[in-house]
């Protein structure tokens, strides 16, 4: 049946290789996949965070309604009305806002930055052994300039 005593061991040979192979390729996979759905999520937290900012920059002083708008953006991949696991964090970027000198549209002089903060839990739990965490942490920032003024 086996030509030589080396031939019969080719196929054990194979299927080692092929183990070792297996569980790079599977780590692999199992990392672009969660890799990608945070991707994904980051990009619905970015989009929640412009929809906070647009409506910051007609009610700057109004950090209820911004978070508020924000959280009601999104339930999906990410229920970011919970807020036991998404901060969010509106901020005027040049403390206190004059009225005096109000440059409406201008980043320079006024605007509101609104950061949305994540925790993604892993889908696989030995990627964490690779990045020392279960957990990967999303930030999603967004500046706007300030159009209509606060003042009366």
């Amino acid at each position: 049946m086996y030509r030589s005593e080396r031939d019969k061991f080719a196929k054990g040979q194979a299927l080692v290789e092929f183990a070792f192979l297996a569980i790079f390729l599977v780590v692999l996979l199992a990392g672009v996949a969660d890799f990608g759905r945070a991707y994904f999520i980051f990009l619905e937290m970015r989009d929640a965070a412009q929809e906070g900012a647009s409506y910051g920059s007609f009610e700057p002083n109004d950090f209820a309604g911004i978070e508020a708008r924000v959280r009601d953006t999104m339930k999906e991949p990410v229920d970011l009305s919970d807020p036991a696991i998404v901060l969010v964090t509106p901020e005027l970027t040049k403390p206190p806002f004059a009225c005096a000198g109000f440059q409406p549209g201008s980043l320079e002089a006024n605007a509101i930055r609104v950061t949305v903060y994540f925790e993604m839990p892993l889908a696989v739990p030995f990627l964490g052994a690779i990045i020392n965490s279960q957990a990967l942490p999303l930030v999603a920032t967004v500046e706007d300039a300030i159009l209509r003024p606060p003042c009366p």
